[in-house]
Parts: C-alpha cells; sequence; structure tokens
C-alpha cells in the first residue's frame, strides 16, 4: 500500500553573456513517500515513511567563434544540487496500521500506542560538477573534446545511534572526445568514446553488508561503502539526410565498472543487500528514420534498438528460486551467473514510432507507441526459466497555443492493456507455492498540462 505526493518546480532563464548566450537554470522537489506493507511475512506490518528535499541549478555558457575559414564552438558550465532525506521504518502496531496507512505524519505519536520506530535516518547530501566541451570544425571534419570532474558527498546520520554515522565522499573526472565527418551528400559519419559515471544512493549504501541484510523496505545501518558505478561507452554510427528525411544508424557497447546490483538474501525472501558487480556490459545498436511532411506540418518517427545487456564476471547472486525450500518445483534452480548470460528486466528488442501535427488555429496533436521484446525475470540472472513475453503500449497527446499560454492534455496507455513488464520470483502465502510475481502497465492516465512563458530566449548562442 503507497501513499505518494511529489511536487516539482523548474525555471529556466536566457541572457546573452561575454558575446555567447548564459543559461540559468534552478529546480526545487518535494517527495513524500508512505509505504506500508501488510502482508507480506515475516514483517507484515512495516511501514517506511521517506520525505526528500531537493535544490538545484546549472549555469551555462556557450559561444561559437570563427577562426579564418574554422569554426570553433565552446561550452562550459557548473551543476550542483543539495538533498535533504529523512527515512524512517517503523514496526506498527496491528491496532495503528490503518491509521499509518491513511497518513499519520512522522513519528505517529499523540495519544494512540507506541510505533515502534526502528530506523530513522537522515542524509543532508550534496554534489557539485563542473564541465566542458569544445567543437572545433576544419572543413569537413569537427573533432570534439569535453570532461567532466563530480564531487559528491552522503553523509549518514543515525537519529537513534549517534555512533552509527559517517559520511561518503565520491570524485570522479570523466573525459570524451569523438570526431564528426562531413563525407558529402548528405551523409556524415561519427565516432566517440567517453566516461560516466555514478555514486551510490544513500539507500544502497547504507544496505550493502551481506552479513545484515535489510528487510524490505529498507532497514538502513552504517555498512561497509560501495564503490561508484564507472562506465566508458564506445560508439560508431552515421546520418543520411535525403529531403525531409533522415536515417541514422550507430553501433555502441558500454563497459561497466562496479555496477551496483540488489541481491536477495537466502534468510529471507524478503530481504537482501545492495553489492558491486565486476563488470557488466551493454552492447547493441540502434537505428531510426524521422521525416516531416505537408511543409512541416506533420512529423514522423520510428527507431529500432537491440540492446544485449551481459554479466561479464562470475557472480553468486541469490535468487528465491535457488532456496533449498522450492526444490520440488519446476522453477527451482542454481541461477548460476556466468559470463555472457543476459541482464534480467532488459529487453533485447525495441520499436518505437509516432507522429506530431500542427493543426489550424494553434492547435497540435500525437501518437505514440511502442512495442517491447520479452526479458528475463529478476531472480534469473542464470536465464535458466521462460522469459516475459513482449508487450506493446500507446500514449495519445493533443495541444493548444495561444500567444504565451500554452495547454496540453496527455494519456498513456490509450489502450489501456495489462501486460506484465515486471517479473520476479516469490512465494505464494496461501500455498506456500514457488510462483512468477508479475507486475502489469499501469492503468490508462489522462494528464493536463498548463505553461506560461514569460520574455525571451536571448541571444542564441550560434550568434
Amino acid at each position: 500500500m503507497d501513499a505518494l505526493n511529489s511536487e516539482q518546480l523548474n525555471l529556466t532563464g536566457y541572457v546573452p553573456v561575454g558575446g555567447g548566450r548564459g543559461t540559468l537554470t534552478i529546480f526545487g522537489k518535494r517527495y513524500d513517500a508512505n509505504r506500508f506493507n501488510v502482508n507480506q511475512a515475516p514483517d507484515p506490518n512495516v511501514t517506511a515513511l521517506t520525505r526528500t528535499y531537493t535544490m538545484g541549478g546549472t549555469a551555462d555558457w556557450r559561444r561559437r567563434f570563427s577562426i579564418h575559414a574554422n569554426s570553433l564552438s565552446l561550452r562550459f558550465g557548473i551543476d550542483g544540487s543539495a538533498n535533504w532525506v529523512h527515512e524512517q521504518i517503523v514496526n506498527t502496531p496491528s491496532e495503528v496500521a490503518t491509521e499509518l496507512a491513511d497518513g499519520v505524519a512522522f513519528g505517529g505519536g499523540g495519544d494512540g500506542p507506541p510505533l515502534g520506530l526502528t530506523t530513522d535516518v537522515k542524509s543532508p547530501s550534496w554534489d557539485l560538477a563542473g564541465y566542458g566541451i569544445a567543437d572545433y570544425t576544419v572543413k569537413r571534419v569537427t573533432l570534439s573534446a569535453g570532461a567532466r570532474y563530480d564531487y559528491i558527498r552522503v553523509p549518514f546520520h543515525n537519529q537513534l545511534d549517534a555512533t552509527d554515522n559517517t559520511t561518503n565522499n565520491f570524485h570522479h573526472f570523466s573525459p570524451r572526445g569523438g570526431i564528426n565527418v562531413d563525407i558529402g551528400g548528405g551523409a556524415s559519419l561519427y565516432g566517440s568514446v567517453g566516461g560516466s559515471f555514478r555514486a551510490p544512493a544513500i539507500v544502497e549504501l547504507a544496505c550493502a553488508d551481506p552479513t545484515a541484510s535489510c528487510p524490505l523496505p529498507f532497514a538502513l545501518g552504517d555498512d561497509p561503502p560501495l564503490n561508484p558505478v564507472r562506465a566508458t561507452t564506445y560508439e560508431m554510427g552515421g546520418k543520411l539526410l535525403r529531403g525531409n528525411v533522415l536515417l541514422d544508424a550507430s553501433v555502441f557497447r558500454t563497459d561497466v565498472h562496479d555496477e551496483i546490483f540488489f541481491i536477495e538474501s537466502p534468510g529471507s525472501l524478503v530481504s537482501g543487500y545492495f553489492t558491486n558487480l565486476d563488470k557488466t556490459r551493454r552492447e547493441g545498436v540502434e537505428l531510426s528514420v524521422m521525416g516531416s511532411l505537408l511543409a512541416d506540418r506533420v512529423s514522423w518517427y520510428a527507431n529500432y534498438a537491440y540492446t544485449r545487456a551481459t554479466f561479464q564476471s562470475n557472480a553468486q547472486i541469490f535468487s528465491t528460486r535457488s532456496s533449498s525450500d522450492f526444490e520440488g518445483s519446476p522453477l527451482f534452480g542454481p541461477n548460476n551467473v556466468t559470463p555472457g548470460d543476459r541482464m534480467p528486466l532488459v529487453p533485447s528488442n525495441q520499436v518505437k514510432g509516432g507522429f506530431s501535427a500542427r493543426l489550424a488555429h494553434g492547435f497540435r496533436a500525437g501518437l505514440d507507441a511502442r512495442w517491447i521484446g520479452s526479458q528475463y525475470l529478476r531472480g534469473d540472472e542464470g536465464n535458466e526459466e521462460r522469459q516475459l513475453d513482449p508487450y506493446f503500449v500507446m500514449g495519445a497527446r493533443a495541444g493548444f497555443a495561444y500567444q504565451s499560454w500554452d495547454f496540453s492534455a496527455v494519456v498513456t496507455n490509450l489502450l489501456n492493456n495489462h501486460d506484465p513488464i515486471f517479473g520476479t520470483f516469490n512465494a505464494n502465502a496461501q500455498t506456500g507455492e514457488l510462483e512468477r510475481f508479475l507486475t502489469p502497465l499501469n492503468a490508462r492516465t489522462f494528464s493536463f498540462v498548463v505553461r506560461r512563458t514569460f520574455g525571451n530566449r536571448g541571444a542564441d548562442a550560434d550568434n
């Protein structure tokens, strides 16, 4: 049972600066979650209360210079954010479980029975990054180079035990480079290589001890630190423009080190811990075509992606399927992970397409569809069981613009189908049998958005 509440504000402004364009974006987010686990043994009355505040922004400057017959484009910026996370986990007495599910405030209290607070953690984390990108064009060749440096600080403050506090700091330098060659006739070829980085989140850092697994939702503690995720991506491709049609094709490979993965605990079906996997890999092909019709009043696109996501090192990943309690089940298996095994919940094939139309008097409409191929279930990292079936989903949108106002309506899952998009394995609480647990597509939803534009976008970066 979930009670979720989220608000977000984003402001962006542009201004001419130093012969180029400066951009400033600031944002703020608030997220509250009240999750109550009502029927899953061994902890049927566990409530997780999460409150997160985030404030941040990005300052960016870009300019293009002419150097004789050549050109140089520069872009520099900084971005950062501050996060205030408060996580509480309550072993809820049955007589107040219903009240909590209806939204009792943090810490409970009042004249009711005690709430049995077992976890109370605050994490006032922050991150700061600087980046720079340069593109130098000589005739038909453009050389690109860039770099980004990240520094992230993630404290762990246990409000129930002051001796169980720590702070994790992460920093990483990520370079990148590339080349683009215009070969004429509307065709070009390109290649690039670059690094990326992700620091562990507080819930991952505080639930990383294999000898002290965390029940769901997570019972957080000061656990051994995790390594940040580091990746290197290689890409080659080409583009071809013919009239109003643009073709794009590329091949890619991403080598990931220390990927963070959640592993179930052998001692419980509803507990586990996060750990670093030595090596994983994503590689594949992406094809896209887009174009326009009727004097650009109608635009359309179609994409295809093949992705092979694999483990690249041996891993001991416990799954409910490999528990000795289910040796007689047809779903039972050792789940031995070896290099080349497919990662779960990553479809090999995806097809997407859609169109947008600008109609008379400021109206517009559009349709998007996607087909997602089969994928292995979570808990079948050894690729021993039947995959999830492919599924199809469609969305529609319509809008109207008048002066500085814009109104839009969006419908997701237009056909309201309920095909499963997530799967794992667990025991049926009533029968005790091992089963596939599947999560369907979200039901059809409607949303309405109102936007108001102030001022103008300032000087164009290419001027």
